[in-house]
């Protein structure tokens, strides 16, 4: 009886162990509660295309999700042994941005770590391994792994805020009218090349997200594309609080509405 229960107590304490060595490396630990208020920036990548939020707001919005999907796992300590052979570096960070549908980089500021990388196919139910580290480079980091994540809202939010805005290429003449507290104060035709495709490029490049509400706002200009035959391509609005209006109203998460360049068109 003596022995068996020696050999209980010693595998119980061998388990302790290997338990407390995995949760040292960091390998099987979960994060901070404070981390997601800490967060100051969010990169994430659909189909090897990068964007950047650019509001607070909108990096707000993002990271709630992010919370919400990891608290959706639990750490699955089994398998996290098996990782530590795995690469955790900033190389390996760079492949995952080249080669996977989907990945997320934070951001964060005095926090216990500082950055924090993940990939994720389109499933809605994955393991999700991120790399974490304490300071500028992966190499310094460590594996922590949440086990079958429920990742469909974390998927449909990324697809959602790389939206942007479509059919206006090729267009050859701008009409655009300013207003102000909805009534018209002027008009101008834009037919100079160069200004057209400033305008289109400018919008091509921002990265939009449908808001869920039509809250009342005053339209500041309204843009409205010509193609080559003289037909209607498109009509959008930018209000006061820049948000663009086609079909619906749009915020912009990534990428920078150059509004002084339409502005300077009527002066």
């Amino acid at each position: 009886m003596k022995k068996k229960l020696h050999m209980i107590g010693s595998v119980l304490l061998l388990f302790a162990v290997l338990i407390s060595c995995t949760s040292c490396l960091g390998y099987a630990t979960r994060l901070p509660n404070d981390t997601y208020d800490k967060v100051s920036k969010v990169l994430f990548g659909v189909d090897e295309t990068e964007y950047v939020l650019a509001y607070k707001d909108s990096i707000d919005d993002f990271v709630v999700v992010v919370e919400n999907t990891l608290d959706s796992g639990k750490i699955d300590t089994a398998n996290a042994f098996g990782q530590v052979k795995m690469p955790c570096d900033d190389s390996a960070v760079e492949y995952n941005k080249e080669s996977c549908e989907l990945w997320f980089e934070l951001l964060i500021e005095n926090g216990k770590y500082k950055k924090l990388f993940f990939t994720m196919n389109k499933n809605d139910i994955q393991t999700i391994w991120i790399y974490a580290t304490t300071t500028d480079s992966y190499d310094d980091g460590g594996f922590l792994e949440y086990y079958l994540c429920d990742c469909k809202k974390l998927v449909e939010l990324a697809t959602q805020y790389a939206k942007s805005i479509k059919g206006i290429d090729g267009a050859t003449r701008i009409e655009a009218t300013k207003y102000d507290m909805g009534e018209e104060i002027g008009s101008v035709t834009i037919t100079e090349e160069e200004s057209v495709k400033h305008i289109v490029d400018n919008l091509n490049s921002l990265k939009l997200k449908e808001l869920k509400y039509n809250e009342l706002t005053a339209i500041e200009y309204e843009l409205t594309f010509y193609n080559t035959d003289g037909e209607i391509m498109k009509t959008i609005s930018i209000t006061l609080n820049e948000w663009i209006d086609y079909g619906s109203l749009h915020s912009v998460v990534s990428g920078n509405l150059d509004i002084e360049y339409i502005a300077r068109l009527f002066k």
